[in-house]
C-alpha cells in the first residue's frame, strides 16, 4: 500500500513539475525576437500558439510573413510552418514587375523550409531566448513582450 502511494505520489510530482515548465518556458517565450545575423527578419511567438516570421525583402519596400504555429514540449520549441503561401506586404512604390520577382523567390524559399522546426530551449530570460538546434545554440533578442 505505502508502495503504491509513493509510486502515485511520484507520477503525481513529475507530472506538476513538468506541466509547470512547460507553461513557464511557454510564457517566457512569447514575444517578438530578431538576431544579429538575420537583419531585416523578426520572429513573433505569439498569442494562441501564432508564429510569423517576417522578412524585409532587400532595399524594396516590401515584408513577407512566413507564418505557422509553435508550442512548448518539455525542453523543445517546436515550430510548424503554415502550408498557406507567405504573406506579402508591398508598399505603395513597388511595382507589379518588382512585387512578381520576390513573390518568385519567396516562394521558392517557402518550398526549400521544413516544415516543422524543432530547438532545444537553451535559455529563456526577459530579454532573450537561446535555441539550440543541431549543436548550434543561437541567441534571439526580444524587441517585443507579447504577454
Amino acid at each position: 500500500m505505502k508502495k503504491n502511494y509513493l509510486t502515485a505520489l511520484l507520477a503525481a510530482t513529475t507530472f506538476i513539475l513538468s506541466t509547470g515548465c512547460r507553461e513557464n518556458n511557454h510564457s517566457m517565450i512569447a514575444g517578438r525576437y530578431e538576431h544579429a545575423e538575420l537583419p531585416g527578419q523578426t520572429f513573433e511567438f505569439g498569442a494562441e500558439n501564432r508564429y510569423v516570421n517576417a522578412v524585409q525583402a532587400g532595399l524594396t519596400d516590401c515584408t513577407i510573413d512566413y507564418t505557422g504555429t509553435w508550442t512548448v514540449n518539455k525542453d523543445s520549441l517546436i515550430v510548424n510552418m503554415s502550408a498557406e503561401p507567405p504573406r506579402y506586404h508591398f508598399g505603395k512604390d513597388v511595382t507589379k514587375e518588382q512585387q512578381a520577382y520576390v513573390r518568385k523567390l519567396a516562394e521558392k524559399m517557402n518550398n526549400k523550409r521544413s516544415s516543422r522546426m524543432a530547438f532545444r530551449i537553451a535559455g529563456t530570460d526577459s530579454t532573450a531566448v537561446s535555441l539550440e538546434q543541431n549543436g548550434k545554440i543561437m541567441t534571439y533578442t526580444r524587441i517585443k513582450s507579447l504577454k
